[in-house]
């Protein structure tokens, strides 16, 4: 939910969040490896403290998906206040789909009251929980959602001939995920992920992590047809985001 920093290159797509709930595609990111890494010019008191926000929400993200047996460990985090100017200035955190890349904005206004922010946000239905978390955990999503459609992609690909199948690109994933059919006997995209947030009804990737993250942090109870349409879509660890 937060924007990042990104440099010219060959874009892979990405995904980011905003607080108005649009959605869109971006470049390649310069990602920085490791746990969680800063890349913020002012050293300003407010900045300080928003580092410290972000950081302390990346760290109980760790442990939280760590304890319910999903691992993220693998997954990069950088702290950054300089965003690519194809984001709206509201864009609060990105996931690189190309990459295991994800940013947060520690330039912009959501770090400095998160709690009452997220608060916000879920009263307006535009988010699936009001959990202090929320942004950093849906970026999570985002990037274990696009791992298991990878695993499958490659799985199909093998069984049809291809011995080692090139990785899709994070645009050409995109592309073929966003364009999908969809079982009419599961309804109109739209309809179903409007029982999620608002912001899930934006695009087949934001319903599958909106329901991740209101499930994991809100402990959400979803209808039978919110659950088929996250299964079919490939939804990552159904069996923790529905309890069981």
């Amino acid at each position: 939910m937060e924007q990042p920093r990104v440099p010219a290159g060959n874009p892979t797509g990405g995904q980011w969040t905003s607080r108005s709930g649009a959605t869109s595609s971006r470049g390649d990111y310069n990602a920085i490896s490791g746990k969680v890494s800063k890349d913020v010019r002012s050293s300003t008191k407010q900045k300080e403290s928003r580092i410290s926000q972000a950081s302390q929400s990346v760290d109980r993200a760790r442990k939280l998906l760590k304890s319910a047996g999903i691992d993220v460990d693998h997954l990069n985090v950088e702290l950054t206040d300089r965003m690519h100017p194809s984001l709206p200035p509201d864009a609060i955190g990105a996931s690189d789909q190309g990459t295991n890349q994800i940013y947060l904005n520690v330039g912009g206004r959501y770090y400095d009251r998160v709690y009452e922010n997220q608060k916000e946000l879920h009263a307006a239905g535009m988010h699936s929980s009001a959990h202090k978390d929320h942004v950093i955990v849906h970026e999570m999503a985002h990037q274990l959602h696009r791992e298991k459609e990878l695993r499958i992609t490659v799985d199909h690909l093998r069984k049809e001939g291809f011995s080692s199948p090139a990785p899709l690109s994070g645009d050409t994933w995109n592309q073929l995920f966003n364009t999908r059919n969809i079982d009419p006997g599961v309804g109109t995209f739209g309809s179903i992920p409007r029982q999620v947030s608002r912001y899930a009804a934006q695009s087949p990737h934001e319903f599958v992590v909106e329901t991740f993250t209101g499930g994991i942090l809100g402990k959400r109870k979803y209808s039978d047809e919110v659950k088929k349409l996250y299964i079919e879509l490939n939804g990552p660890y159904p069996e923790k985001v529905f309890g069981g």
